[in-house]
């Protein structure tokens, strides 16, 4: 099956695409096994790659069949690298030919050698790969860098640049298609405006169309390498990509940060085709957390009814910005400025009237260009909704709803300090109160 938005025009699949639609599946099936399962599984992985190679069909692949495939691979996959090195060692009979078996043996060796999760992750880069060098590509415009493997989760932020690239892709193709809203397979209400478009329409409509034959990240898809946080962003998935832009670009002028600093955004980072990998029964462990012990702050990103604060990962979120990190002593060795650890900061943006407006810890490095900072703060926030902020200080944390109610309840205990995660939480707590002073205290 071609992958979901595919609108390559009067396009009839060649082999090569049905063959890497095939590679897809068994990569996708390779996945999910476990045991001696997956080297069942390997065998069809292994039966798709050859015909894939052996282009001419000769039943066996050649010098010049492998380094064809070699040059458009090699680069970005390095399982593959060096060409002339892989083939001798691929060709074991020494009779100048790759057959099925020595293929195998090879694909096997390396699965054994790298793991499951980085051998699908480089075999579907090589699938994606080909399928660009072999027809035109409607997901090209998205692209920052040639795409790559980024195996810790943290350092996949993503730039402005790339943010506004997927906007931008968003709004050219939604009227067109006829974007709606969507629940499971069901079609709800009037075709969508790009103004309207949010992250639930990104991920439907684009992230994992654009993703499918590598079942990777985003950021993955779209990068060149790792990509560090230099902020982390707590958000709503609810509120329109165009304004989750806006907040992020006044964000970045407003603390001054250097062209394209990442900013970390969970479903960008996360692999949308397998959660799972980024869920741990601690909190304290996801990939949420370890990409703030990165950053130098968080950023809420607040829609227009403040819904983020009814959530509980993002009410978790506020709390370890302005409790656990607050304190300079209590972070590791993960930000550091000249030698020193550096408080970590909290800031919080909306978008109102087609602009965005934020309250900073502090002074922003804007004001800071000012004769009188603080003068020059108070006139950059003074029209910050007083709603949102009535809002942000009415957090109850317990109150707070999750997708996943095991979510909640570990939350809740870990931010209760109870070791028994699965536990019913307590209906009350002083640390849950400690949200709410601390917010006050900005």
């Amino acid at each position: 099956a071609s992958a979901p938005g595919d609108l390559r025009e009067n396009h009839i699949p060649s082999m090569q695409d049905r063959l890497l639609d095939s590679l897809a599946e068994t990569l996708h099936a390779l996945r999910g096994q476990t045991g001696g399962k997956k080297f069942h599984v390997l065998k069809d992985v292994t039966a798709v790659m050859f015909q894939i190679i052996d282009s001419r069909n000769l039943g066996f692949i050649t010098r010049d069949e492998f380094a064809s495939f070699s040059k458009v691979v090699a680069e970005q996959c390095s399982m593959w690298s060096p060409a002339e090195a892989e083939f001798r060692d691929l060709d074991t009979s020494g009779d100048r030919r790759i057959d099925y078996n020595e293929l195998h043996a090879f694909l096997r060796a390396t699965f054994k050698t790298v793991g499951p999760r980085q051998f699908v992750a480089q075999m579907g880069m090589a699938g994606e790969l080909l399928r660009n060098a072999e027809s035109v590509d409607i997901y090209r415009d998205l692209k920052s860098g040639p795409g790559c493997v980024i195996m810790h989760t943290e350092e996949r932020a993503i730039t402005l640049t790339q943010l506004r690239a997927l906007f931008a892709h968003m709004q050219r193709r939604c009227q067109p298609e006829g974007w709606v809203h969507k629940e499971g397979s069901l079609n709800f209400g009037p075709p969508l405006a790009p103004e309207v478009l949010n992250l639930y329409h990104a991920v439907e409509y684009v992230i994992k169309p654009a993703t499918s034959v590598r079942e990777c990240s985003y950021v993955e898809f779209v990068a060149s390498g790792p990509q560090q946080p230099r902020w982390f962003v707590s958000h709503f998935w609810g509120e329109p990509v165009k304004d989750f832009i806006a907040c992020l670009a006044q964000h970045s002028t407003d603390r001054q940060l250097p062209e394209d600093s990442p900013y970390w955004v969970c479903a960008y980072a996360n692999n949308q085709w397998d959660l799972t990998s980024d869920l741990f029964e601690d909190p304290s462990q996801s990939s949420f957390r370890r990409a703030m012990e990165l950053a130098e702050g968080t950023v809420s990103v607040l829609d227009r009814d403040a819904a983020c604060y009814s959530r509980i990962w993002c009410c978790y979120e506020v709390w370890v910005s302005t409790s656990h990190l607050a304190c300079a002593e209590a972070r590791s060795t993960k930000y550091k400025k000249g030698g020193d650890k550096k408080p970590y900061k909290y800031d919080m943006y909306t978008a109102i009237s087609n602009r965005a407006i934020g309250i900073t810890d502090g002074c922003a490095e804007v004001d800071r260009r000012d004769k009188h900072p603080i003068d020059a703060k108070n006139k950059r926030e003074k029209n910050f909704p007083m709603a949102l902020c009535r809002r942000a200080l009415s957090i109850k944390l317990q109150d707070a709803q999750a997708t996943e109610q095991k979510d909640r309840r570990r939350i809740l205990n870990s931010i209760a300090g109870i070791r028994k995660l699965d536990a019913l939480p307590p209906l009350e707590h002083e640390r849950y109160g400690q949200l709410n002073s601390n917010l006050h205290g900005r």
